[in-house]
């Protein structure tokens, strides 16, 4: 953006030692290990210190999103900025999604999209009970529909499992390194036995992931880099109906899903309707 507004070409390189998905006896950088490079002739790198790196994350990153209306317009910029790049996964990524959901989900099959950041977010983190009622309704609505399910934490997987039963058609999770509590896999991978040689697979798992949710139906959240990611990816997901923050549940910008009740509609639909004296007038009691 900055490059654009002096009249000079961008590139990207992301060489940080503290990124945990970087594996650094492999080739390639931290953007190129994982995203096709983007290459415009004669450009040179320009570093961001401390302070503007910051700026940048405040500017862009949805932990500082202040409403949903401010998150709205974060993903819009992104999506500019990401196809300004353009911003493309490495093919081999795409196939293993490809592979993924070809092998657990039939063509044009409705699948829920859910995405439980757990582990060391404990500002943002959310209960997984919170999700629940969106769940239901969605299978409420319909009753053959998959759940897909993506988290970092251990714990918030058997959590789900154990709430959901057996109400959907099927829950579909990866195999994946997960932490539990307060512990990330890949940001206390030391502390997990993880170790730094797994940094390829992290970040591997966590790409496929994001690649999977950005194909599901309708995408459940709360504030995460991975669930904003897919909405990226997946255009779908940023119209009207195409997902829902738990986190900024209690603003009025963020319009419920229009099927948000429907346990209840099947509910009323499913019940023996009686008649019942009024005085004068007859009422339809359900």
């Amino acid at each position: 953006q900055w490059a654009a507004s002096v009249g000079i070409p961008a590139t990207i390189a992301y060489r940080s030692s503290h990124d945990p998905y970087y594996a650094q006896d492999r080739p390639g950088d931290g953007w190129t290990q994982y995203f096709e490079e983007v290459v415009v002739e004669g450009a040179k790198h320009v570093a961001l210190d401390c302070y503007a790196s910051a700026r940048l994350w405040e500017d862009l990153g949805n932990y500082e999103a202040r409403s949903f209306a401010h998150l709205a317009a974060q993903r819009e910029h992104r999506a500019a900025l990401a196809a300004a790049l353009p911003l493309r996964p490495l093919q081999r990524y795409t196939l293993l999604a490809d592979e993924f959901w070809s092998k657990h989900f039939s063509p044009g099959e409705r699948v829920l999209g859910v995405h439980l950041r757990g582990t060391d977010k404990q500002r943002f983190q959310l209960r997984v009970s919170r999700f629940m009622p969106l769940v239901d309704a969605f299978l409420c609505k319909w009753r053959d529909a998959a759940v897909f399910v993506a988290t970092d934490d251990t714990n918030m997987l058997q959590q789900f499992r154990r709430l959901l039963g057996g109400r959907a058609s099927k829950l579909v999770y990866r195999d994946a390194l997960r932490g539990n509590d307060t512990l990330n896999a890949a940001v206390h991978a030391e502390w997990l036995s993880a170790g730094g040689s797994d940094a390829a697979r992290l970040g591997s798992e966590v790409l496929v992931e994001t690649l999977l949710l950005s194909r599901t139906s309708f995408l459940l959240k709360g504030i995460s880099a991975v669930s904003e990611f897919a909405i990226l990816f997946g255009e779908h997901l940023r119209q009207p109906n195409g997902s829902y923050d738990l986190n900024f549940a209690g603003d009025r910008t963020q319009l419920l899903p229009h099927w948000a009740d429907e346990c209840s509609r099947v509910e009323v639909r499913t019940k023996r309707p009686r008649l019942q004296r009024e005085g004068a007038s007859t009422s339809l009691l359900v």
